[in-house]
């Protein structure tokens, strides 16, 4: 076998990808064939390059943006309750009713959905989450703190402005954007719905802040896959179940998270895509 002059070295691939295919020479020989052969290369890593931290800060914002509108008014506030109590453990051992207060419920159900539960302590009550961001060593108790996209703001309706907030925690939302001194939130339960609040950096009310460890989803690391399943029929749910795993609605949110399939909500599509990568072996596993 004898390899001719790359056409075109310049077309070589960077290696550090996670796939590349790159055709080294057009004029290789290989004895028994008569006339040039196309030789190819393909490079292949199993390691997997997460995202840069803002976009992992990102997706937790766009998994609670999805639900924009939601309210109680029609009930649709009930399906994200539904997603914080398929949660298990569940926070404190409650499961959450249809009435109970839920801004804390709707940062957890996008912490759920998201696949950030190790970063994000789920919890339905705005103090006990607070008590376990400090234990994590992730809470900032400066309400003077600029946020970033994606930090957790606690508010305290009783704030006085007298020094620094140390009051109970009322209520929390996630922080979407900070610009020009402004902070924009999406909140569960806001006037009984998912919705926007605007607020100043430092303003009153504020009581300070969650802040997940992003930065160590945005780090190189080695994925772990579900078994494949050789399944022939068309369904995600019943596939997953034929290799030992939940099935669930909810499960597959996080496995479809897990997978960078944003805002899943069980289409035929998304099923499809979740469905090929078990089959060949390559469907992200939740850890």
């Amino acid at each position: 076998m004898q390899f001719g002059d790359t056409p075109d070295a310049s077309a070589k691939p960077d290696i550090g990808r996670n796939i590349a295919g790159w055709q080294y020479t057009s004029s290789g020989r290989i004895a028994g064939i008569n006339g040039n052969v196309d030789f190819d290369i393909r490079y292949d890593s199993n390691t997997e390059r997460l995202p840069e931290e803002t976009q992992v800060r990102q997706h937790l914002v766009d998994c609670a943006m999805q639900w924009l509108g939601y309210n109680e008014a029609d009930g649709s506030h009930k399906a994200i309750i539904d997603i914080y109590n398929s949660h298990t453990p569940l926070a404190r051992g409650y499961k959450l009713k249809y009435t109970d207060s839920w801004c804390a419920a709707t940062v957890s159900a996008a912490a759920i959905t998201a696949g950030y539960t190790d970063i994000i302590p789920t919890e339905c009550s705005c103090g006990q989450m607070v008590s376990l961001f400090a234990k994590a060593g992730r809470w900032i108790e400066n309400d003077a703190y600029v946020p970033d996209v994606g930090d957790i703001i606690y508010y305290d309706w009783d704030d006085s402005e007298a020094g620094d907030n140390t009051g109970w925690p009322d209520h929390v939302g996630i922080v979407v954007s900070v610009q020009d001194g402004v902070i924009k939130a999406i909140e569960g339960n806001k006037d009984n719905a998912v919705e926007f609040r605007t607020i100043p950096v430092n303003g009153k009310f504020i009581r300070g802040y969650g802040v997940p460890d992003y930065a160590s989803k945005a780090a190189a690391r080695e994925p772990e896959y579900y078994l494949h399943a050789i399944w022939h029929g068309n369904s995600i749910a019943k596939a997953l179940e034929s290799i030992g795993e939940d099935g669930s609605y909810q499960h597959r949110a996080q496995i479809a998270a897990a997978n960078g399939i944003v805002g899943y909500t069980g289409t035929a599509d998304q099923n499809t895509h979740m469905l090929n990568l078990l089959r060949i072996g390559k469907l992200i596993k939740i850890i």
